[in-house]
């Protein structure tokens, strides 16, 4: 029999929020409560989510942390080659797994796509100067993604490069060139009346220091194993994504920055060269000349416009034009859209000497089989009777041995 103790008694034996047994005179204390873990298919499947990144998680982390994120499809076509490609339940299945390990995050895409991530875990593992932001923007969120097709068709050697240029390139993401680009003390004000007192590292400034900013995409005439964040380059082509149409104007100043930084970075043998290719001509003269030559051996080689609509094209096109810039500036339209649309497997079916699971043994495939299909089969081949007597024989010796 117990009585309970109230937690204003002024009582020195008081026990507040236990009762007493009278008995004894000792606190009756409850036994502590067990908390059960239901094991259902998500407590399984965090069992086996990846406590360290390795191997092809690793590379595949560290690259959305380069392209802040990518669907299902992006990373898919990125990281497994077409003929070695895994299923997409695979590929679903293995980001899952890293997804519970809390490695890459999962948000609505566009178009009922969604996009995956890395988390803040990931970027202070892997980040490499890019940093986590939480909470992806639907405004921009396609032309990330179209941007990240481009980024794919390129590192996968599928997207073709202006003739001469080296196969083997080294590509940067926007996020990699903001990184070095607009980290302080860089983006504090500087006077725009002197382009040497700011100088970017990847991206463009005019003469005059009016107008600067940054490509969506860099590639360098580098290998990917040769190159080391920070080093000098020279020849890149300067990748621009147009999704909205611009003024005239606006590309003028664009294009005329990048070719300001071109000729500002060249080297001195080869702005003497382009100077000595109008030496001897009247300014008439020189106003009549299509194309002004832009100095080789700069930051860029060219710049890449891939447009979206035939119009947008024009327009710069035009720009180019009025500026006499040449092949300085390339263009062309964009491909279709490859973030909503499952990569084309072509990898080859297993042969049976490559099966990792050997065939089970007769009596475990009878064991697999419904009953109803045994018995159906023994009655059709008039073997029911025996083996029913075999079976009441084997029964019964079971039994006398109990």
């Amino acid at each position: 029999m117990t009585i309970p103790v109230h937690a204003d008694e002024d009582s020195p034996f008081a026990h507040p929020g236990q009762s007493i047994d009278i008995l004894t005179g000792l606190p009756d204390v409850a036994p502590p409560r067990r908390r059960t873990v239901s094991k259902g298919k998500r407590g399984e499947r965090r069992k086996g989510a990846p406590a360290f990144l390795a191997g092809r998680d690793r590379v595949l982390v560290t690259w959305l942390c380069r392209v802040r994120y990518a669907t299902r499809a992006q990373i898919q076509e990125r990281c497994y080659p077409l003929d070695q490609m895994p299923t997409r339940q695979a590929v679903a299945a293995r980001l899952a797994s890293l997804q519970a390990g809390g490695w890459i995050e999962k948000h609505p895409g566009v178009g009922g796509y969604p996009i995956y991530q890395p988390t803040l875990r990931a970027y202070n593992e892997v980040g490499e100067g890019t940093r986590y932001l939480p909470t992806p923007s639907l405004g921009t969120m396609e032309h990330t993604l179209r941007l990240t097709d481009l980024i794919v068709e390129l590192e996968t050697g599928r997207q073709e490069l202006p003739a001469g240029y080296p196969t083997s390139v080294t590509i940067l993401t926007e996020r990699e060139i903001t990184a070095e680009d607009k980290a302080p003390p860089k983006m504090e004000y500087r006077p725009r009346s002197n382009a040497a007192e700011y100088q970017p590292v990847y991206g463009y400034l005019s003469e005059n220091g009016a107008r600067r900013g940054f490509p969506d995409a860099l590639v360098l005439p580098i290998a990917p194993t040769e190159w080391e964040s920070g080093q000098p380059f020279a020849g890149a082509i300067a990748v621009e994504y147009e999704r909205s149409e611009k003024p005239l104007d606006e590309y003028k100043a664009i294009i005329r920055a990048y070719v300001d930084t071109a000729r500002r970075t060249a080297p001195p043998a080869a702005v003497a060269a382009a100077r000595r290719s109008l030496a001897g001509l009247n300014l008439p003269q020189v106003e009549a000349l299509p194309v002004i030559p832009v100095p080789r051996g700069g930051r860029y080689r060219h710049v890449l416009y891939i447009c979206e609509s035939p119009r947008i094209k024009g327009l710069v096109e035009r720009a180019a034009l009025d500026l006499r810039v040449g092949d300085f500036v390339l263009t062309m339209l964009a491909p279709p859209p490859r973030f909503n649309r499952t990569p084309e497997r072509t990898t080859r079916p297993w042969s049976p000497a490559m099966h990792r699971r050997r065939e089970a043994s007769v009596d475990v495939q009878l064991t697999r089989l419904p009953k109803a299909r045994l018995v159906d089969y023994l009655v059709s081949m008039g073997l029911a009777e025996s083996a029913l007597e075999a079976l009441a024989s084997v029964r019964s010796a079971a039994t006398d041995g109990k």
